[in-house]
């Protein structure tokens, strides 16, 4: 293709859409035509002739007519994908005929596949998410997932569609919708335990419900919802899936009081610890697990559990590995203020976490969060301890305060 002329190009792409126009009925012309077409435009040439109407409506037959053929729909996906990148196109009006396909065609597993992949692709665009949502986008997406449950490749990118869908904020308003979304998501964890990109999806999807979904925490099985996710912290050490479950469980901690009884029963916090360690370079993990902790610490039975698994040096490991990162800064200072209120016992140990505090605090003196949260961390450590008044005075407590 690279070596053609521009007119030499364009001829060829209308040979090929001639001949899928001639032979309708022809699943080896339809395919390879599809095959040709995704091709033409993954190379940016005669755009303008590949993303017409016309050309468009010939895939959509095809799809239609031909749809038992997975290499068809596979190709034809891709088409539909590489198109949907050209901003000349108004896809939002491709949305019903391809969910209608969809649809249509769900007991087709390998097409399946394909269109949930698509689905995925086209739900990380923000403008077409309504139009999904509108076209009860998430409803055909849980019934292909119900429908094809033992399907690795469906599961996980249907719980990547399910979550970029609600990642506008409302967008799974229905009731009824909603449930079966996090029924859809919980099943797939379930079902595939040992796939650690799944339970990564899953976790991330239902990180975005809860934040952005109207009622969505409320929709949630929390008991559920947290039993699977920490099995999946347990038994994987993939780092995007900590990262997203971390995410997932700090979100419902914050709108569930009750999770931090839960999480406090568990051996699964030890398990965060040991993964903190593991992997201290990642700072996206490492962000999410130091926010979960800063909303599991208000409860005190989970601070004496964080306590007890040695949660006091993860913590001042992690501040002193990344002195430059806010976020992990003021979570940090706002889980060791929680915990010193826990007990004088706690209190009296987290004195050495005081000089790591003032660090933070010296490094970021304009950052006002990292500046509060410091403050009440060096006054918890003090009024909840025996001695420690004295201690964080000799070691500068007082003057990076003033």
């Amino acid at each position: 293709i690279d070596a053609l002329s521009q007119t030499n190009f364009r001829g060829l792409v209308r040979f090929v859409i001639l001949a899928a126009s001639n032979h309708p009925d022809n699943l080896h012309v339809q395919e390879h035509a599809c095959i040709a077409l995704s091709k033409f435009l993954s190379h940016g040439l005669a755009i303008k002739i590949i993303i017409s109407t016309s050309v468009i409506n010939l895939v959509l037959k095809a799809m239609r007519d031909h749809n038992e053929s997975s290499c068809l729909c596979h190709e034809a996906c891709r088409y539909l994908i590489v198109l949907c990148k050209n901003k000349t196109t108004n896809v939002s009006k491709l949305m019903s005929p391809i969910l209608d396909l969809m649809a249509n065609n769900r007991i087709h597993e390998e097409n399946q596949e394909s269109f949930c992949t698509m689905m995925a692709f086209l739900a990380s665009y923000e403008h077409l998410r309504s139009e999904i949502i509108a076209l009860e986008g998430a409803v055909v997406l849980t019934s292909s997932m119900k429908e094809h449950i033992k399907n690795p490749i469906i599961q996980k990118m249907g719980c990547l569609a399910l979550r970029n869908l609600s990642m506008n904020e409302r967008a799974l308003e229905s009731e009824s919708v909603l449930s079966n979304v996090v029924e859809a998501i919980l099943n797939a964890m379930i079902a595939h335990e040992g796939c650690a990109d799944i339970q990564a999806e899953a976790c991330g999807a239902i990180w975005s419900i809860s934040v952005n979904s109207e009622g969505g925490e409320d929709k949630i099985n929390h008991v559920n919802a947290v039993k699977y996710i920490t099995i999946a912290i347990q038994r994987h050490s993939d780092v995007r899936l900590l990262e997203q479950a971390c995410g997932a469980l700090w979100s419902l901690s914050i709108f569930n009081p009750d999770i931090k009884a839960i999480c406090a029963k568990d051996d699964w916090i030890r398990v965060i610890f040991q993964d903190m360690s593991k992997n201290s370079n990642s700072l996206v993990f490492l962000e999410n697990a130091c926010g979960l902790l800063s909303t599991l610490s208000t409860d005190v039975e989970c601070s004496s559990v964080m306590y007890s698994q040695g949660g006091i040096k993860v913590i001042v490991e992690t501040m002193e590995a990344h002195l430059k990162a806010v976020d992990i800064q003021q979570y940090c200072c706002l889980t060791i203020r929680n915990m010193a209120a826990g007990s004088q016992e706690i209190a009296s140990a987290l004195t050495s976490s005081v000089k790591s505090i003032i660090n933070a605090m010296k490094h970021h003196d304009l950052i006002s969060t990292v500046q509060q949260e410091g403050c009440v961390a060096l006054w918890s450590i003090s009024v909840n301890g025996g001695e420690n008044k004295e201690f964080v005075t000799s070691a500068g407590g007082i003057d990076v305060v003033l």
